[in-house]
């Protein structure tokens, strides 16, 4: 399994060398390596999103 958002890196040559290959990720694999190579994508997903509420 290639990550979508690295293949679309690599194509877009954003970055040089393609991505690894991950074979039967668990979780825990997925988590870290979107952590470490998607950080900003990361934090968005994880942050909760401001629909315009005020408190």
């Amino acid at each position: 399994m290639i990550p979508s958002a690295s293949s679309d890196r690599y194509e877009a040559k954003m970055i040089q060398e393609p991505p690894d290959v991950l074979i039967q990720p668990d979780f825990d694999l997925l988590v870290k390596h979107c952590m470490t190579m998607h950080p900003t994508a990361w934090e968005d997903l994880r942050l909760p999103k401001d629909l315009g509420k005020t408190q």
